[in-house]
């Protein structure tokens, strides 16, 4: 399931570290194994909402990352909205 809307938020590169409140729901949906429905900007800046099971959440390169069951990674401070919940910056 995809939506297709432009969008001018988020689009920097520079990594923009989530809320840990948000981080700890993403980890709690991880470990039960929910499908969890997830907006957020992909790199072309166009606003896209997905579902799937989260099966990892990691950090590189100073960035964090979240791994869906069928093999998308997204980029945490890329999500909007997570199960209907609007994404925080910072702790």
């Amino acid at each position: 399931m995809n939506a297709h809307t432009k969008s001018s938020t988020k689009t920097a590169d520079a990594y923009q570290p989530i809320a840990c409140n948000f981080y700890d729901y993403l980890e709690a949906d991880a470990a039960l194994g929910n499908v969890s429905k997830i907006k957020y900007v992909d790199h072309n800046g166009v606003v896209e909402t997905i579902s799937g099971v989260i099966k990892d959440l990691h950090a590189r390169h100073g960035e964090e990352f979240l791994l869906l069951d069928d093999g998308q990674v997204l980029r945490l401070d890329a999500i909007l909205e997570f199960n209907g919940m609007t994404a925080g910056q910072t702790c």
